[in-house]
């Protein structure tokens, strides 16, 4: 009889399991899209608003180099600024940003899910899953935690999933994760 019983419930516990495995819930979709490559450790470029590339020219990290005999100006990276930057880009013309600006610092960062917002059923089978992310900065020296409020700042994202054989797979929609939130707007 014991026997019965522990048979009954290890097929019970395989048929559910086997039928999980084809439903996406919103932490299976968040464990799916944190191990994209999208989300793994890497050097991530982190948007910056005007008043951060000014605080970080005051602090002479960065400064704009004009790009003569053209009028526009490009965002570099100072000596001082390689300590804790790998990189800066952006462009201005006349005071007006004329390409986003970003700072790729040394330290890898990760992009973490906040939280799924919303999974809709799309074609042959398909998921759109839309999601709030952030970086996760703890890999970042105090110092540049302080002057990058974008390393806070929560962004937008979708994703496709689509079941296969092992589970369900994910592209970032990479247009799309970047995108702020309005709660995460920021007045430059």
């Amino acid at each position: 009889m014991r026997l019965r019983v522990v048979l009954l419930g290890l097929s019970v516990c395989t048929v559910l399991a086997c039928s999980d495995s084809k439903d996406l819930t919103r932490p299976k979709a968040t464990s799916v899209i944190e191990n994209t490559d999208m989300f793994k450790p890497a050097s991530h470029p982190v948007p910056v608003t005007l008043r951060e590339v000014d605080a970080l020219i005051g602090k002479q990290y960065l400064s704009w180099k004009n790009q003569w005999p053209n009028p526009s100006f490009s965002l570099v990276l100072m000596d001082s600024g390689r300590k804790y930057f790998q990189s800066a880009s952006g462009a201005s013309v006349g005071g007006r940003v004329t390409r986003s600006l970003f700072v790729v610092p040394i330290a890898p960062t990760r992009l973490k899910v906040v939280e799924v917002t919303g999974i809709t059923d799309g074609e042959n089978g398909s998921k759109l899953v839309e999601f709030r992310w952030q970086f996760d900065a703890s890999s970042q020296p105090d110092e540049v935690k302080s002057m990058l409020s974008s390393l806070t700042t929560v962004y937008d994202g979708k994703a496709h999933f689509k079941l296969y054989d092992d589970g369900w797979r994910a592209t970032i929609d990479d247009s799309a994760a970047a995108t702020r939130t309005s709660r995460g707007r920021r007045r430059n």
